[in-house]
């Protein structure tokens, strides 16, 4: 680890606040104002580590919530990259699950990533779940209300057409005992937008953490605000049970169980528990997308009838969030996948070749696209995606429509 650096940008570091697999940051202070902050880099600048921070980037400046932490600046400081955010100051979930319910009985890290192809889930140790004995320190109430004020944040951010894709304990930070703030945007993805195009996102691979990824994240699939549902009720299960719902001895087995067990029920675990909190547990534990609840907004209702404790402050000043709707899955283009198949096959064989989709807008290009291409990452094949922004056309009749053209076409394939 190279040594710690006196300035980056127009901060001066002070101090480690933490260090990932990845990424770094520094307690730092702002030269001309000394306003304080959190500075993070990368530690060694790979692809997945660029990348990550990247995306960190790219996600929390388009963002403004008081639930989620705000970015000041960024830029390149010696050839990596960085950015500034506010310094908080608190604990995390984490933090409050451990004062709840005692330390892990083998305080393994369970909240490294994992990232790489779908179909290769190593045999590391999980990270052991089971907890000593005690009673929590809460009420029932009390911890549906902080959950309840965790979905505001979250909603938010779906309505941007964001998913954050890592929700864990550790990445949810509260701020003077009640107000939650989500962090840690590394894996953040796009799963919709409001323009007449849609957002190419390609799967392929499984990335997340171990103990709170959905099913569709666990088999590499391009995902949506409902893998983040899916967390937020492992969470849940955890918050009020003292485990997460699957335990296993290794990582694989409970990605294992992700996709195909059911968890015990909560009230199982903590008799103190209403049937009606099983019921919205399982509801957001469902298996398939389609069969879980679908907006964190309805998982907040739920918590507000199991008697949530109301929020201090009300939702003052909190943008409220944008609706939305979920784009369907690939119907009806079997014999074109089919094709992309051999395709594919032949770039396995270093068989290089070109193919162009063609068509008019909002016929289902992207989400064509998007299918080939996750395929194609879940295979091993590095996948590159760019985009060609509209040419702006300013005199009526400029461009030529063939109006007998099949909506959806594949020009060529070479």
């Amino acid at each position: 680890m190279p040594d710690q650096p006196a300035l980056i940008g127009d901060y001066r570091i002070l101090d480690l606040l933490g260090r990932g697999g990845m990424g770094v940051v520094y307690v730092a202070e702002h030269v001309a104002s000394g306003e304080a902050a959190a500075v993070k880099t990368v530690r060694v600048p790979t692809e997945s580590s660029l990348e990550s921070l990247r995306r960190e980037i790219h996600a929390l400046s388009s963002l403004h919530h008081p639930g989620v932490v705000r970015i000041r600046d960024h830029g390149i400081a010696d050839g990596m990259p960085w950015y500034a955010m506010d310094l908080l100051r608190g604990r995390t979930l984490r933090d409050y699950f451990r004062a709840w319910w005692g330390e892990p009985t083998e305080p393994r890290s369970d909240t490294r990533n994992i990232r790489g192809p779908a179909h290769d889930l190593d045999a590391e140790p999980a990270a052991a779940q089971l907890r000593l004995g005690g009673v929590p320190p809460f009420t029932i109430a009390g911890c549906l209300g902080l959950f309840r004020r965790i979905c505001a944040p979250l909603a938010f951010l779906h309505g941007e057409g964001l998913v954050h894709r890592d929700l864990s304990p550790t990445n949810i930070f509260i701020l003077d005992g009640e107000r939650p703030t989500l962090f840690d945007f590394g894996l953040a993805a796009h799963f919709r937008t409001d323009s007449a195009r849609d957002v190419l996102e390609v799967g392929g691979q499984a990335v997340g953490t171990t103990h709170y990824m959905a099913p569709e994240q666990v088999r590499g699939e391009v995902v949506d605000a409902r893998a983040d549902v899916y967390a937020l009720g492992c969470i849940l299960y955890e918050a009020v049970t003292g485990r997460p719902p699957f335990l296993g001895e290794t990582r694989a087995a409970v990605l294992w169980q992700h996709v195909e067990d059911l968890p015990p029920a909560a009230s199982a675990l903590n008799p103190a528990l209403p049937a009606e909190l099983d019921d919205l547990l399982a509801r957001m534990l469902a298996k398939r997308p389609r069969d879980r609840i679908g907006y964190v907004a309805d998982v907040a209702r739920a918590l507000d009838r199991l008697g949530a404790t109301p929020d201090p402050d009300g939702d003052d000043g909190r943008p409220p969030p944008r609706s939305y709707t979920y784009r369907s899955g690939v119907c009806g283009r079997g014999a074109w996948l089919d094709r992309f198949d051999a395709v594919i096959a032949q770039l396995e064989a270093r068989q290089g070749g070109c193919a162009v989709i063609s068509g008019e807008g909002g016929v289902g290009k992207t989400r064509l696209v998007a299918e080939i291409a996750t395929r194609a990452a879940s295979r091993g094949l590095r996948v590159i995606t760019g985009e060609c922004q509209p040419v702006a056309i300013t005199t009526a009749g400029d461009a030529d429509a063939d109006v007998h053209a099949a909506p959806l076409q594949i020009s060529s394939i070479t």
